[in-house]
């Protein structure tokens, strides 16, 4: 039965017909064989029928009374919670007659700059553990092509996602891609992480930053449930953070390329982040001298203040430097070429497989 068009449960006169009005199903029949094996002393006498008829919805309210003064928390039936003489989720839940499938967690991933989200370290870091049944692993599609970078793109398309409580999963048929979708369950309290790579590190770097960790943060609800996180050629890595693991890690004494870093050390989930980066990368690994403050403010012009391609945005940085001549000239050409060259070939440190601690890292998003 409908209410204002919502679909409640079977109730009286009902068919037994999918909740979407399609062909009908055996789901009355089948609860009214169940209530006379579970409950025979009043609902023994059941007919065997698929109608749901006024003997069904007097034996179900009988069951609805005894539920509610259940003892048992685990099955007892909460007023308020179901219909009276209904057949609906909450009523067939605490009779046993249907069983909730666990939700799985859910790990959202960001690739960086120009990448596939389907393909990458981090994507195929989250597929692995979906394949092992550990998670959902869910790819987060935004603006990875513009320059200057459009983090806030890849922001707005996660709290979006992390608001609702269901996720768009793959096709229901793989053959019809663009057709109806799985759809995940992710109610409050779902455990959940996110692992970005490169600009999507930033993105993700962004996104706890302001939208969970923040208390006044769209998504600040889901900062209990969060588990793991995990950024690989963060640009905005904590100065000094990389996980022991790292096959070829930074010197101590570095952080990521850009002046604002994801600081969570002292914060809630400080034991539950993980910066991994290669010794070489040039936006995760930087130095807090000079040379290191150049690159810093170089980096900020190319990524945040684009200028009409490569010559406009050299020439910010000419003036930025107040149009170095001879040697400085050049060291700072060569400098801005290489940052130019790692925007525009952002995976030059990673294969597109995971490595085996990081793998191991977000399989505790199950914990």
């Amino acid at each position: 039965m409908k209410i204002n068009g919502v679909w409640v449960g079977w109730g009286l006169g009902d068919w037994s017909h999918n909740p979407d009005g399609s062909d009908r199903d055996p789901t009355v029949r089948r609860a009214k064989t169940y209530m006379r094996a579970m409950f025979s002393s009043y609902a023994g006498n059941l007919a065997n029928s698929n109608v749901f008829d006024q003997q069904m919805y007097d034996v179900v309210c009988i069951m609805q009374d005894r539920l509610v003064a259940r003892s048992m928390t685990s099955t007892k039936l909460v007023p308020g919670s179901f219909m009276r003489g209904v057949l609906d989720l909450p009523t067939q839940l605490a009779m046993g007659f249907k069983k909730l499938v666990p939700t799985l967690p859910i790990i959202f991933t960001v690739e960086g700059h120009l990448s596939n989200m389907f393909i990458g370290p981090v994507a195929g870091n989250a597929q692995t553990l979906e394949a092992q049944g550990v998670c959902h692993a869910k790819p987060v599609a935004y603006d990875c092509s513009s320059l200057p970078f459009n983090d806030r793109s890849g922001v707005e398309v996660l709290v979006v996602m992390l608001s609702g409580f269901l996720i768009e999963g793959p096709p229901i048929d793989m053959n019809n891609p663009d057709g109806p979708k799985v759809m995940w369950p992710f109610p409050l309290g779902t455990s959940w992480g996110i692992e970005g790579f490169s600009q999507g590190a930033a993105v993700i770097s962004e996104f706890m930053e302001n939208e969970v960790l923040n208390p006044k943060g769209r998504c600040h609800n889901r900062l209990s449930s969060f588990k793991r996180g995990l950024a690989l050629g963060n640009p905005r890595r904590e100065y000094g953070k990389c996980v022991s693991w790292s096959p070829n890690p930074p010197p101590p004494d570095t952080g990521g390329i850009m002046d604002h870093q994801f600081v969570t050390t002292g914060t809630e989930i400080e034991s539950r982040w993980a910066e991994n980066c290669n010794n070489g990368d040039l936006f995760s690994v930087n130095t807090k001298d000079a040379v290191g403050a150049d690159k810093t403010a170089i980096a900020k012009i190319v990524v945040e203040n684009g200028w009409g391609g490569s010559a406009g945005i050299f020439a910010r940085v000419l003036m930025l430097f107040g149009n170095p001549v001879g040697g400085t000239f050049a060291a700072v050409k060569a400098l801005f070429d290489t940052i130019m060259f790692a925007v525009h070939n952002p995976n030059p440190h990673y294969a597109t497989i995971t490595e085996p601690g990081d793998l191991e890292w977000m399989r505790g998003v199950s914990l």
